[in-house]
């Protein structure tokens, strides 16, 4: 067993196809058609229901044996049209659809959402910014108690124990 190497995936589903992110004209969204049901939803809202009656695209098992192609296909269609503008299409059709934020994306989602993802702590050197943490507990809640370490600051003591 141990000398099988079953290779990457990336973030494609193993077994359910379409199931992964895919690129549009500005971006990256992520699709989760993981049913027949929703499998001929995604087709209609692609304007490919041909797919349906496609051997190749006609189930979940043809299309895992087609995947590749099928990421082609759906990429090219995709690439009609915007991240935003496909949400919108695919939610509208029932379709489990979310896009793919870079870091700045996601603060500024998260905080138009009122998730507030940053905190300002003061530790006695003036206040810094962190990432909240998402864990919310009553009874013991995350706390911070001094500001992330600058390069290379505890590097010597890290290394130290290296040379043990």
């Amino acid at each position: 067993m141990a000398d099988v190497d079953p290779g990457r995936q990336g973030n494609r589903h193993p077994s359910i196809v379409p199931y992964q992110p895919y690129r549009t004209s500005d971006g990256v969204l992520a699709v989760a058609a993981a049913s027949p049901a929703l499998w001929e939803k995604f087709c209609v809202v692609l304007g490919r229901d041909d797919w349906l009656a496609d051997a190749r695209f006609c189930d979940n098992g043809a299309r895992i044996r087609h995947a590749d192609e099928l990421e082609v296909q759906i990429e090219s269609v995709l690439a009609t049209g915007t991240t935003e503008a496909w949400l919108e299409r695919l939610r509208a059709g029932g379709i489990p659809a979310g896009p793919i934020n870079t870091v700045r994306e996601a603060f500024i989602d998260a905080a138009e959402l009122g998730l507030d993802p940053v905190d300002v702590f003061d530790d006695g050197d003036g206040e810094f910014r962190s990432v909240r943490s998402p864990i919310r507990m009553s009874a013991t809640p995350p706390m911070v108690r001094r500001r992330p370490p600058t390069n290379d600051q505890h590097g010597a003591e890290l290394r130290s124990g290296l040379d043990s």
